[in-house]
């Protein structure tokens, strides 16, 4: 089978930005990665055999020395983590374990391994996975729907162009973050091009590290989920928060200092976010629950502690289209500084095809689950979000500590 991913920049940058930090603090942890699919009913046994190759296959590639100059050159990626570890081999496919499975989805895929390593295989994994079952699914009609898809999206695009000129007043603004559910790479790159010719002030940047060495665009990333979730296994929960919002500010020096609210929640949060973490960071990103109400207490915290709002940005990133990304922009612009990151809706939107059928991404996330052996959790604001496979003790062990710690 060709190869899906035809280079190691096919990834998205924030990866390699916390990858980076990884090697420097904790180079000696270990990290335990688990893919969850929260469709149902969808079996992804078939795709097992095409899966593994295609990580074979990606196991091969090297960043190429031009790659290399250009990601410390222009994503800022530190040297010595490109002199570490950039320059070598990146995956070492023993750590990866892709097996059948009983479960509904038919697919258990596991990563274990140095946690700056391990933390690769997520991005590339989760954009394999979508390609390869679409690819099944729709069998010789693939590019015909890879051919709706993009037609949906050039509507959303004709909604905008006219929501723009009937509201110049709104500084709407956004990246494209649609790597890891996408329908394909190709659609990807193709919806990216499109945004790039219809929509030229308003997309700023892509996730996709990729698409911006390519066509000569700003890569963008922020600090996830597993950054905050490492900490629990190497400090005491209810400190992970705040030593991880330490360490990164520490290392990076206040650049790409955006981050995510809900790992443990928004009331944890509030209570982990200090007036000097709130002076340096940027700004903060939504990923879970009413991002109006989200929006509301980011701005109402902010005044608390006697910092402008409109110093700051809130990034949007929760299920957008472009069209929701708008009306956020339209509805926060005069309170504070606001972009969006819009995946899914731009690289797999959902749709009725023309043969009746619904096509809906994948819903699907693979998740740091333990580190050097112990359970990690995640909470989110979002109910069906909150994750800990590995132990629903602990699960309930970080409900009491987001609560009262």
């Amino acid at each position: 089978m060709e190869s899906i991913i035809t280079t190691l920049l096919d990834n998205d940058h924030y990866k390699l930005q916390m990858a980076a930090a990884m090697y420097h603090l904790h180079g000696d942890v270990e990290g335990e990665y688990a893919y969850t699919l929260r469709t149902p009913g969808i079996d992804l046994s078939g795709i097992i055999d095409d899966l593994r190759e295609q990580f074979e296959a990606l196991a091969e590639l090297r960043y190429q020395p031009a790659e290399l100059k250009w990601l410390y050159e222009k994503a800022r990626v530190p040297a010595e983590f490109i002199e570490g570890v950039l320059k070598g081999k990146i995956f070492d496919p023993q750590t990866i374990k892709i097996e059948k499975s009983t479960r509904e989805s038919g697919l258990t895929l596991t990563v274990n391994g140095p946690i700056h390593l391990a933390t690769f295989a997520e991005i590339y994994a989760l954009s394999l996975i979508s390609e390869l079952y679409f690819k099944q699914q729709y069998g010789s009609e693939f590019h015909n729907v890879e051919r709706e898809l993009f037609g949906q999206v050039e509507t959303q695009v004709k909604k905008i162009k006219e929501l723009q000129i009937t509201h110049p007043e709104v500084p709407f603004v956004f990246s494209e973050f649609g790597t890891r559910r996408r329908f394909s790479a190709k659609l990807q790159a193709e919806v990216h091009d499109l945004l790039q010719a219809e929509l030229p002030t308003a997309l700023i940047g892509t996730s996709n590290l990729h698409l911006a060495y390519d066509r000569n665009i700003t890569s963008v990333g922020t600090v996830a989920h597993e950054w905050f979730m490492l900490y629990q296994g190497i400090v005491h929960p209810a400190d992970s928060q705040k030593k991880g919002i330490e360490d990164w500010l520490e290392y990076y020096r206040g650049w790409n200092a955006i981050m995510l609210t809900d790992t443990l929640g928004s009331d944890k949060w509030a209570r982990d976010f200090t007036p000097e973490s709130a002076q340096i960071l940027r700004g903060l990103r939504h990923d879970s629950a009413d991002p109006y109400q989200w929006a509301e207490k980011s701005i109402a915290r902010y005044e608390e502690l006697g910092i402008d709002p409109l110093e700051k940005t809130l990034l949007f990133s929760d299920n957008l289209t472009l069209e929701k990304a708008f009306k956020l922009s339209q509805t926060f612009y005069t309170k504070v500084g606001v972009s969006s990151g819009i995946g899914t809706s731009l690289s797999n939107p959902e749709t009725v095809l023309k043969n009746g059928t619904v096509h809906k991404a994948l819903s699907q996330v693979i998740k740091l689950v333990a580190v050097n052996g112990r359970p990690v959790a995640k909470l989110s604001d979002d109910v069906a979000k909150a994750q800990c496979p590995k132990s629903e003790n602990h699960l309930e062990y970080m409900k009491y500590v987001a609560r009262e710690l």
